[in-house]
Parts: C-alpha cells; sequence; structure tokens
C-alpha cells in the first residue's frame, strides 16, 4: 500500500546481510537507517498483517513508513519502494536518529503540577481510577519512551474551527462537538472523532489536534463528546454518536459535508463506541432520541484505534472480576452474571452484518488480551466487507496522542477512509 500518493519524498531500503544486524525500536522489520542495519526477527511479524489477497500465501507487512512483503516462510522480506511525505520522513528519521543514538534516554525534568480541571476531575473519579488526557498520558508513557513529542494545537493554514456547536439536547443537557472544516465549495467527506478514557473519562478536545490533521487533508473533521459511564450508563453513549451523526447529514450543506460520505474515528473507549456504531448501521434500536431523527446515522467507513470488539470474551469477564478495575460493568451499570445480554449488546462483535461498515484497526503493540479485534475483522472479511488490521511496532496504548506515531496513525487512517469512503 502507497501510504502518501501526494508529492513527497521517495525513500528505499535495503536488507542487511544475515549477522549484521542491530535493533531499533521503531521499526519492526529489517531496513537501513543513517547506513546503519536493523535487522529484527521477521519472522515474528509475519502472521501480523495480512493483505486479504491470499495469492502464493502473500503478505504484507508494515513498518513506520516502510511496507515489506513475502511469503510465508520466508528468513527475511524484500522491501518495496514507498511514498511518503515529507514530515512523515523528518519525524521518522529524528526518532530513528535519538532511538540509535540514545539521546533519547536523557532524563526528563520534574513534572510541573496537574492543571485545576485534571484536578477537579480526579476527585470525580473512583478509586484506582485516573484522569485521562494528554498530559496524564503523557507522564504514564514518557518514562519508557522519552523520546515522545506532544501534538501541535496549532490551527493549520486553509483550515476553520468552530467550537462549541451543539448537535444534541437531552433536557437542559447540551451535547458538544468541535468542527474543522478544510477551505473550498465541497462537498466533502465527513468524518467524527470520539475520544478514549475507560468510558468514564477524557474529554473531546484531546482529540482536536487529529481533527485538525484530517481538515487539512480535506475531511470536515468533528471532535465530539459523549455522556460518560459516570454521568450515564450505556447505551447513552451509542446514542450520542449516532445523534452526532445525524446533526452532520442534517447541517450537510451548511458545512459543506457530503452526506454520502460520513466516517467515525475512534480511540480506546472511543474504538470501541466507533466499532459498536458501523456494527450497528441501520438498527433502529441504537438509535436513541438525540434529535434529527429523520435523518440516517450509517456510516460508510470506521478506524478503531486500540479500542476492543466485545465484553464478552471470557478473559475480559475474569479480568472484571478480578480488578481492580470494573470498567465495562461501571459502563453497563451491571456486572455480566447480572445483565450478560446488555454485555453482549455492547459488543461490537455481536452485530456484525451485511449492512456493517468496513473497520481499519491500528493496534498497539503491547499485549491487549481478550479484544476479539482479529474476530471481527474475519467476520466482516467472511461478509464481503473490508477490514484490515494495522500492528504499530513499539507502541503504548495512547500511541495516537503523540508523535513520532501520529503521522503514520493519520496516514493509515486517511488512506482506509479514501478507499472505503
Amino acid at each position: 500500500m502507497i501510504l502518501d500518493q501526494s508529492e513527497g519524498l521517495q525513500e528505499s531500503s535495503r536488507w542487511s546481510k544475515p549477522g549484521d544486524h542491530r535493533r531499533c525500536g521503531i521499526i519492526s522489520v529489517g531496513v537501513k537507517c543513517f547506513g546503519v542495519a536493523i535487522t529484527p526477527n521477521a519472522s515474528e511479524f509475519l502472521d501480523q498483517r495480512d493483505d486479504g489477497r491470499g495469492a502464493n500465501g502473500k503478505v504484507e507487512l508494515r513498518a513506520v513508513g516502510v511496507l515489506f512483503s513475502g511469503k510465508a516462510g520466508d528468513d527475511r522480506f524484500q522491501p518495496m519502494r514507498v511514498t511518503v511525505s515529507k514530515s512523515f520522513a523528518v519525524a521518522w528519521a529524528l526518532t530513528l536518529a535519538i532511538l540509535i543514538t540514545g539521546l533519547g534516554q536523557a532524563p526528563q525534568p520534574n513534572d510541573p503540577p496537574l492543571d485545576p480541571a485534571t484536578v477537579r476531575e480526579q476527585a470525580t473519579l473512583p478509586p484506582g481510577y485516573t484522569v485521562f488526557s494528554v498530559e496524564t498520558a503523557e507522564r504514564s508513557v514518557r518514562k519508557n519512551y522519552p523520546f515522545i513529542k506532544r501534538l501541535s494545537t496549532d490551527l493549520p493554514d486553509k483550515v476553520t474551527a468552530q467550537t462549541g456547536l451543539v448537535y444534541a439536547r437531552y433536557g437542559a443537557r447540551a451535547m458538544e462537538l468541535d468542527l474543522f472544516s478544510p477551505q473550498g465549495r465541497g462537498p466533502f467527506p465527513a468524518v467524527i472523532l470520539v475520544h478514549g478514557g475507560a468510558w468514564i473519562t477524557g474529554n473531546h478536545k484531546m482529540e482536536n489536534p487529529f481533527a485538525m490533521e484530517l481538515a487539512r487533508r480535506g475531511y470536515v473533521a468533528a471532535t465530539i463528546e459523549y455522556r460518560l459511564s459516570k454521568e450515564a450508563k450505556y447505551p447513552a453513549q451509542i446514542h450520542d454518536l449516532k445523534a452526532s451523526v445525524r446533526w452532520l447529514r442534517a447541517n450537510a450543506k451548511r458545512y459543506r459535508i457530503d452526506p454520502h460520505r460520513i466516517a467515525a474515528v475512534g480511540a480506546s473507549a472511543g474504538g470501541h463506541l466507533v466499532a459498536l456504531l458501523g456494527a450497528t448501521n441501520g438498527l433502529s434500536k441504537f438509535e436513541g432520541h438525540g434529535g434529527n431523527q429523520k435523518f440516517s446515522s450509517l456510516v460508510q467507513s470506521v478506524v478503531d484505534i486500540d479500542g476492543t470488539a466485545t465484553f464478552i470474551d471470557p478473559g475480559n469477564i475474569e479480568k472484571e472480576i478480578k480488578g481492580p478495575l470494573d470498567t465495562n460493568t461501571r459502563l453497563i451499570g451491571a456486572s455480566f452474571k447480572e445483565k450478560p445480554e446488555v454485555w453482549r449488546e455492547a459488543s461490537p462483535i455481536t452485530h456484525v452484518y451485511k449492512k456493517s461498515a468496513p473497520v481499519l484497526f491500528i493496534n498497539s503493540s503491547g499485549n491487549r488480551p481478550f479484544q476479539q479485534r482479529e474476530e471481527m475483522s474475519a467476520k466482516l472479511k467472511a461478509l464481503g466487507i473490508v477490514s484490515e488490521i494495522v500492528v504499530i511496532s513499539n507502541t503504548p496504548h495512547p500511541f495516537w496522542l503523540f508523535h513520532p506515531w501520529f503521522e503514520p496513525t493519520v496516514e493509515y487512517t486517511d488512506q482506509f477512509l479514501k478507499r472505503t469512503m
């Protein structure tokens, strides 16, 4: 797959000779960078990325910005020429330089105090839970990934922002979104972006940099708030997502949106919600009453970034019982033993059918069992619906919030949406 067909920088790589190698944490498979041959064991990545073609057992593995292909049983893969954007190439090169030279291991300054809003939110959470924000995620990740950098919150050129737009009302409760639009007449494809935080914390504005970048690439992108589990139990969250999509269609002309091309991108808990949104396309019981009921809530494509596809995997149920965190139970308002049918209903994988949306799963490289993303992807493909899985190497769970992983995450997202919307 060509990651970016726009004007950019072309790079190709050569393999090192057997026995002449070093490890580089950001790259999944062998490649030369700055003249240093880096060749981790390719076999451990052989089954991570199947392009679905099935011809001669061909498998394609995607590293950060590089495509490699080969056949099962190969000792190594042959790199293919790819095209990447200049910013992508620069970020990749800088990261490699930091990792190879060890500059990324420099000690970090003392963390400043948490901002007052985070402190206030922390006081509302149950014992054992931590606020999920860019700031707290950075603190947790930086120890093992000292080279990470926050994303810019500056509005790109030729992108306009409209914040605090109300997309639904439940009595006095107004549900808001921030909208980012490219210049031009349109109509443009639209995307909702849904934040993570275990359904109990988080804020839609933490995904604004992602929305800005999608707007720069030609999408109308909306980061939406949804009711957290401490405010309302499931199915309030999926009702909110459906309402936001209907609002976009109801206001398509005003905001230069193509109503036939609307997608959803979510991360962590938000990934679960967009997977559920796409899986339940056209199922009226999930609509809720958030307004604009005469408009469709169908989405044409979904990107689930490290979010679960199920609540009912036996391992997940056992994990909830053992604790200490009980995120699913708090979302549902009951344990699996108490309401097994609701746990099943809240699981995207249980709803896959012929009208479900295509799904790209972008996964971190850490061990996150009991997610059933592979199983859901297989169910979609069995119905002839496009589904792909990408694993970005050497990544912690909140990788999409930081450089150097933000750029490849956006690239994968953009290319998948272009192919499926």
